[in-house]
């Protein structure tokens, strides 16, 4: 291989690594914005997810959980299995979670705000539930013994399941309504 071959096959390697190297940060920059959008990234501040109303983000217990400091002092609706018991009063993901008494999934039920009606509740079963979350990392727990990593206080508002559908159908009725009479 004579000299003006090397020389280019030298050439053609820096532009190949260079290359590479582009693609490389070109494809990091994407991951960090994706996963910032995707609420995957420590350095997000403020929940993804859409307001309902008065501030209100409507979430999952699964996200509370995975970034419970984005939802900090937040007001937050979700569905959760309740399970109320002898020393116990837990927001489960599921009712086998509440069944196995698994606090790393679930959230205690703090206090109630005036005139929330907590009879319309009776035992275990799923809930609609609006309150505040009450979450510090220095601190060691919430609840009985602090075994549940996150406090929902302040409760709204709870429903149980049937009442929860009934509530979603009147609105969705209503809406129609609306749009009928406003085209």
């Amino acid at each position: 291989m004579n000299k003006e071959s090397k020389d280019a096959l030298r050439a053609s390697t820096r532009y190949l690594l260079v290359a590479v190297l582009v693609a490389v940060a070109t494809t990091i920059s994407s991951f960090v914005v994706l996963s910032q959008f995707l609420g995957l990234s420590d350095e997000t501040t403020e929940p993804l997810d859409p307001t309902v109303r008065d501030g209100v983000y409507s979430t999952s217990l699964v996200r509370i959980i995975a970034n419970p400091e984005i939802y900090a002092g937040k007001r937050v609706l979700f569905i959760a299995y309740l399970k109320t018991g002898f020393e116990e009063k837990g927001l489960y993901i599921s009712a086998d979670d509440a069944n196995l008494l698994n606090t790393k999934q679930a959230l205690w039920l703090g206090g109630l705000s005036e005139g929330v009606d907590w009879s319309k509740v009776s035992g275990n079963g799923y809930v609609m539930v609006v309150g505040t979350l009450q979450y510090a990392p220095d601190k060691t727990g919430y609840g009985h013994m602090g075994l549940w990593l996150a406090e929902l206080t302040n409760i709204e508002e709870i429903l149980p399941r049937h009442e929860m559908y009934e509530r979603r159908l009147n609105e969705s009725k209503f809406q129609n309504q609306s749009a009928q009479v406003n085209p």
